[in-house]
């Protein structure tokens, strides 16, 4: 009879010990599917722009850099990739493809438009 009761102890261990396994790998997987999740979230859509599509515009306090290929549901306005400061520093809201980044920045090194077609005395950039 004593014999009997540690044979059944070990088969509850046994079977203990196998849930316990399961339980581990399981985490683990889960940990695994978790980390893959947020490494895709972190990930952004990388955006390839037309050339023909780039259009830089002046609102009054520098340049708005934007595209005509894609155009907002929601605001019925074209989407807007990013703004050159009167300093000439480029803050990107998209993330585009290197040669649009290449563009716009050299947009910003070389150009210094007028304000307006009446005011071409009048530069959009402040240069020192």
């Amino acid at each position: 009879m004593v014999h009997g009761s540690l044979m059944d102890h070990v088969i509850i261990l046994h079977r203990t010990m196998k849930m316990v396994i399961l339980v581990i790998l399981f985490q683990i997987v889960a940990d695994i599917l978790y980390l893959q999740l947020k490494i895709k979230t972190m990930e952004k859509e990388i955006l390839i722009i037309p050339p023909n599509s780039l259009r830089f515009g002046h609102l009054g306090n520098g340049i708005i850099v934007y595209t005509t290929a894609i155009e907002s549901i929601q605001t019925r306005d074209y989407l807007t990739i990013a703004h050159i400061c009167i300093d000439k520093t480029v803050k990107f809201y998209q993330t585009v493809d290197s040669k649009t980044v290449r563009k716009i920045k050299d947009f910003a090194k070389n150009e210094n438009p007028s304000v307006s077609f009446t005011q071409t005395e009048q530069k959009v950039f402040h240069t020192l």
